[in-house]
């Protein structure tokens, strides 16, 4: 299943509308939409928001608490504990929680309106607290979160572009 169609690769910096907070993006990153819920099942009412591809990032899913709290609409509170980690100096609290990835118009960034990708973090999603250090600054999905659910990520330097399918056609 094609998750990410071509989606293109700004090689300038641009401007997004994130719940009425405009954010702007830095060239040469792979900006995806996504959304983290407590259920399971889909629901369209569930807040979408922007994160990066970070094949350095070696977690699943990365977010400040402040993100989470006013992107996704979640209070840490409510999602079940895993524990926390430690990445350098750095410790982050990991949280069970249902990661989507939405799916993009082929070659365009805009959105398909189409059930998003569910995909499986058994060692849940890392909430960074919102102490000031603005890391990360934009949510992050790790490379652990590609490997552990078999997908491949092509990205094609020449046309500018990124893909990313489910090994399910």
């Amino acid at each position: 299943m094609k998750i990410l169609d071509r989606l293109p690769i700004a090689e300038d910096h641009f401007l997004l509308d994130v719940h009425g907070e405009h954010l702007r993006l830095r060239p040469f990153q792979i900006v995806i939409q996504v959304s983290v819920s407590t259920f399971r099942d889909w629901d369209l009412r569930t807040p979408i928001f922007p994160a990066l591809i970070d094949t350095g990032n070696n977690h699943n899913f990365s977010i400040q608490e402040h993100h989470l709290r006013r992107w996704a609409g979640i209070h840490p509170g409510g999602l079940f504990s895993l524990g926390s980690m430690r990445e350098g100096a750095r410790s982050a609290s990991r949280y069970h929680a249902h990661l989507r990835i939405h799916r993009n118009h082929a070659g365009r960034r805009d959105l398909k309106d189409v059930e998003p990708f569910l995909l499986r973090l058994e060692e849940g999603i890392a909430v960074y607290p919102s102490d000031g250090s603005n890391y990360p600054r934009l949510p992050l999905l790790g490379l652990r979160a590609i490997l552990k659910n078999s997908l491949k990520l092509v990205v094609d330097g020449k046309r500018e572009h990124a893909s990313l399918r489910s090994p399910i056609w």
